[in-house]
């Protein structure tokens, strides 16, 4: 399984804790994180490293690595600010590779998306779908939009209980809010032709 982290800064308050739990839990995952222009750069480990010299939107962070990314048949994308307290790769193993998995729905103009907090989706979808739309900057409704597209092409949206997956989302403070961000609100009631 890749799992892709998009990281700016807060090395030691939460992109090391993460981890250093995922490592614990899931040595075998083949991590990678994207440095999106901190600005210390980040330590080298045992996970592999994309360091970009400058910030990017976060879709543009995500797809320098979508793109390339080996074949393996599940893609993880989360933010640092997670921790894992338990294996999980048993799990998905067994999921449909036809549904995005996720642990948060929203709704927005009434279509429901998954968050891309930690969102789980095939290689298999993520060929047909296709990669982040990078016009949602700096960031806000990328997940909604990918959700959306996916869905319009005959895929799913399956929510998971965190505790059973054990995963925390440690911090949600100083995140986008629905609304920070109008032109990604412009952007996609335009694209979706919403009113």
């Amino acid at each position: 399984m890749n799992i892709i982290i998009v990281c700016i800064g807060d090395w030691d308050r939460f992109t090391k804790p993460c981890i250093d739990s995922l490592r614990e839990h899931e040595p075998g995952v083949n991590l990678i994180i994207v440095d999106n222009g901190s600005p210390e750069p980040y330590p080298s480990g045992w996970w592999k490293s994309v360091r970009l010299n400058e910030t990017v939107s976060y879709p543009a962070a995500l797809n320098a690595v979508l793109s390339k990314i080996n074949k393996d048949k599940w893609i993880m994308i989360a933010n640092n600010d997670i921790l894992f307290h338990k294996p999980f790769l048993y799990r998905v193993k067994h999921y449909d590779p036809n549904s995005i998995y996720g642990f948060y729905t929203h709704t927005a103009f009434g279509r429901d998306y998954i968050s891309s907090w930690a969102m789980i989706f095939s290689r298999s979808l993520f060929d047909e779908v296709g990669l982040i739309d990078e016009n949602f900057t700096p960031m806000n409704y990328e997940d909604a939009d990918f959700c959306w597209r996916a869905v319009d092409k005959g895929f799913y949206l399956t929510a998971l209980m965190r505790d059973s997956f054990g995963i925390e989302h440690v911090d949600k403070s100083g995140r986008a809010t629905l609304n920070e961000y109008p032109k990604c609100t412009a952007y996609i009631k335009e694209k979706y032709g919403i009113s």
